[in-house]
């Protein structure tokens, strides 16, 4: 009977390791944009909109190529509407006023300078990642395309993007020590059941003299 219940026991042990397995929570980065490669020609941008959850933080990494400098800004939906609603010529001119550059991040990239931060979306809104070469790394530039003159002399930027998010996730795994006490009851109770069963062996009958 001892070894009965042993065994008992040591089964429901482990089944119960199994399907109530262990749980850790760990970190795991998720790539959101792979590092892509944009070639953006002077006087010109190029944007990659994505959609970002309140709270949510990514991590950006840009970096420059070619032998020039842009400005590198992130902007919500109504920021951005601005922006394409007068691109290229957005920024202020000699002797103009300043342009709707309004922006949540407005950074200056070159070879020398990469951008690599963070940014966490201060609301549930579409995000716009913006590489604008319209200034360029000599101002006169911009002022000759968007000028009176008309006159365009930039220098194309490629640019490497990358954006990641870092999110929390629950990894399950088998309960190996409860299994493992289940597996040790088992076999304490498959020893106490064979040795508790075994039989005496019954001594041979005195035989009667003979005469």
């Amino acid at each position: 009977m001892v070894g009965g219940v042993v065994l008992a026991v040591g089964l429901i042990l482990g089944i119960a390791g199994v399907l109530y397995p262990m749980s850790a929570s760990s970190s795991v980065v998720y790539p959101i944009v792979t590092s892509q490669t944009y070639k953006v020609d002077g006087n010109d941008y190029h944007s990659q909109g994505i959609a970002l959850s309140a709270g949510e933080t990514v991590r950006i990494g840009v970096t420059e190529q070619n032998s020039t400098v842009f400005n590198f800004l992130v902007m919500n939906t109504t920021e951005y509407r601005n922006y394409y609603g007068c691109a290229p010529a957005c920024h202020s001119l000699p002797g103009a006023p300043a342009g709707p550059l309004a922006s949540l991040v407005n950074a200056t990239v070159s070879p020398s300078k990469p951008y690599n931060s963070t940014f966490t979306a201060p609301a549930s809104d579409t995000y716009y990642f913006v590489f604008d070469n319209t200034v360029g790394a000599n101002y006169s530039e911009y002022y000759q395309c968007n000028g009176p003159a008309g006159i365009c002399n930039g220098v194309e930027a490629t640019g490497l993007f990358s954006v990641s998010t870092t999110r929390s996730v629950t990894k399950y795994s088998t309960n190996w020590p409860v299994v493992g006490l289940g597996a040790l009851l088992l076999v304490v109770g498959g020893a106490i059941g064979t040795f508790g069963t075994g039989k005496k062996q019954m001594e041979p009958a005195a035989t009667a003299p003979t005469k």
